[in-house]
């Protein structure tokens, strides 16, 4: 039987800083939807 893992409580996103091309996307640490 395989173990129960556990829902972390923050994740990683990609979040849109502004509109315009690749650079404008910024990594941050969001609580996990539920």
């Amino acid at each position: 039987m395989a173990s129960a893992q556990k829902i972390p409580a923050k994740m990683m996103a990609i979040a849109i800083s502004a509109p315009g091309g690749p650079r404008v996307l910024k990594p941050e640490t969001r609580d996990v939807p539920l």
